[in-house]
């Protein structure tokens, strides 16, 4: 085998490895890293919901200033601001998420964070 050929076989070698790993991240990605999502009012954790698997659940919060927000897990891996009193509604045309940004009616002060880890457990030091 001349030199040329062993390059291009290292060459193909590399690439189908380097689709393998982008397909895994890709895959692993669309699973929901989120697997925890903590309801906040105020900036105290009310609820902490485990979304894998869960069973639908409603969460009605009473906010800032006599507000209400009803927050829904489906049960498929994402929950979403159901219903909410506020004026402009934001929250609840945001819709299901399952990562990423979190819901926030800003006018009742109510958040709903997704991570992936639960809530009691503390993210610097691990410490629960």
């Amino acid at each position: 085998m001349t030199r040329k050929n062993k390059v291009f076989w290292v060459l193909i070698l590399a690439a189908i490895i380097a689709v393998c790993l982008v397909a895994e991240m890709m895959i692993r990605g669309a699973e929901n890293p989120s697997r925890f999502a903590g309801i906040y009012r105020d900036g105290e954790l009310l609820y902490t919901i485990d979304l894998r698997g869960s069973t639908p659940r409603e969460y009605e919060i009473t906010g800032a200033n006599g507000g209400r927000n009803v927050v829904r897990a489906d049960g498929n891996a994402s929950v979403y601001m159901a219903e909410s009193n506020c004026r402009d509604g934001y929250c609840v045309r945001r819709g299901a998420v399952g990562g990423g940004a979190p819901i926030v009616c800003l006018p009742n002060r109510v958040v709903i964070k997704l991570t992936d880890y639960s809530a009691d457990v503390d993210a610097a030091t691990g410490a629960g």
